[in-house]
């Protein structure tokens, strides 16, 4: 049941400013070109409800940590979030 809610995650974070998506089932992050757009993907998400964070070790990147029982229709509720996110950040 993991692997496929991965795929779907996997499937759905698809985006040109994602340059790579990182990590196992369900502890996933999304690596982006600098800290600046990294941090206005979690201000954008944050002002739709959706929390996410950064790594202390890695500043390009956001972490994705949902529960196990997140369900497939939460997921793309979630990645349709994060995806609007990145689509507001402006160059």
């Amino acid at each position: 049941i993991v692997d496929r809610k991965e795929k779907l995650f996997r499937s759905l974070l698809v985006h040109d400013r994602v340059k790579a998506i990182n990590g196992k089932g369900l502890m996933l992050s999304l690596q982006f070109e600098n800290p600046q757009i990294m941090q206005q993907v979690i201000n954008n998400c944050v002002e739709n409800k959706l929390i996410i964070d950064s790594f202390l070790f890695n500043k390009n990147c956001v972490r994705i940590g949902p529960p196990l029982i997140i369900t497939e229709d939460q997921i793309r509720e979630v990645c349709t979030i994060i995806l609007d996110a990145i689509d507001k950040i402006k160059d």
